[in-house]
């Protein structure tokens, strides 16, 4: 009964450790992935801020454009 008792007590702290690796491993992707979405978010604002900066030099341009076209 006691070897029995010992054995299961084994698996158990077996089986915790594992729990506990895994946690691990999931705390580590998390993090991660956290680390990754903040980097994506701020290309992304980067992105908008390049886009609204050819944008408005577009449009400055046509503006230029129109008003020089109108001046002939």
């Amino acid at each position: 009964m006691t070897a029995t008792i010992a054995s299961v007590s084994s698996q158990m702290t077996d089986t915790n450790q594992k729990i506990a690796d895994q946690q691990t491993y999931v705390a580590g992707i998390q993090t991660s992935l956290q680390n990754q979405m903040a980097a994506a978010d701020a290309a992304i604002a980067t992105m908008e801020q390049q886009y609204n900066y050819m944008s408005g030099v577009f449009q400055a341009m046509q503006t230029a454009s129109t008003s020089y076209a109108n001046g002939l």
